[in-house]
């Protein structure tokens, strides 16, 4: 029988955290939302600030990363931020009558968010950085790939949805997936460090959502 993965057993030992985040109202509500449904436009106003958060730390990991494989790896999803999902922001801001949020006005459960990433770019560990980005990426594949095609009607979700169910998105998720389970294999002490910056990533992720439903 097969040993189970880092990522695996990880995924596993917080598997009720996990179940939470797969229900959470978000993923629910999300295949119904539109342009003029206020807990999607507050979403996007804070999407967008963590996607700019997202840039500075997937630019910090390509410069960490060990191997050239790895680099030109991170560089490839570092383009897909800045080109795909900013031009996405752009055009959706255009039409919606969105603007950036302004300095200081972001609320606690995404401000907190935005700053763990920070501080995990910061601390220059590159599996803490790769933890951060996988708690998060897994997160979005899992909730938009259990979407129905064709089940959002409005263009903004439809779209953004597209962004996460792609073949790009899911082999990004699956390669940062494999990766932690060679850095775990390889440095077995760093395994509880990596499991708890998923676990602690994910809450915060379920916080971040939290905001965009509160009045």
């Amino acid at each position: 029988m097969t040993e189970p993965s880092f990522t695996d057993r990880a995924l596993a030992a917080d598997a009720a955290l996990w179940d939470t985040a797969f229900a959470h109202r978000f993923a629910r509500d999300l295949p119904v939302m539109d342009g003029a449904t206020p807990a999607f436009r507050r979403y996007l106003v804070y999407e967008y600030a963590l996607v700019l958060e997202a840039i500075d730390l997937v630019a910090r990991a390509v410069a960490a990363a060990p191997t050239i494989p790895e680099k030109r790896w991170l560089a490839d999803a570092l383009g897909g931020l800045v080109h795909a999902q900013l031009a996405y922001f752009d055009a959706a801001f255009a039409r919606l009558g969105l603007a950036p949020a302004r300095p200081g006005t972001l609320p606690v459960g995404v401000s907190a968010c935005l700053a763990a990433m920070r501080r995990a770019g910061a601390g220059g560990d590159y599996g803490e950085m790769l933890a951060v980005m996988f708690a998060g990426e897994w997160l979005y594949w899992t909730w938009c790939s259990a979407i129905p095609a064709g089940a959002a009607a409005d263009p903004e979700v439809a779209a953004w949805i597209a962004l996460h169910t792609d073949e790009a998105f899911r082999d990004h998720a699956l390669w940062l997936k494999a990766l932690l389970d060679d850095i775990a294999g390889t440095d077995p002490d760093a395994a509880p460090h990596l499991a708890e910056t998923i676990a602690s990533t994910l809450r915060r992720e379920l916080a971040f959502h939290d905001a965009a439903f509160a009045a």
